[in-house]
């Protein structure tokens, strides 16, 4: 992937995929369940540090 790809996931289109996964030497299935398990993970993250940043997290984490 190029640098821009991975700080944009969203611009991969059915071709891109494509050359992704084969330079990967992976399915495009696989590509596009890494990129949808990201994307779960992303949202995670950003709930887990808004929760922190309101005081409901873990003190000191």
């Amino acid at each position: 992937m190029t640098d821009t790809e991975r700080r944009s996931p969203a611009i991969l289109n059915a071709s891109r995929k494509r050359r992704v996964a084969r330079g990967a030497g992976v399915d495009v299935s696989e590509i596009n369940r890494m990129l949808k398990q990201f994307e779960l993970f992303s949202r995670m993250a950003k709930m887990a540090n808004n929760k922190h940043a309101g005081g409901f997290g873990l003190p000191g984490f």
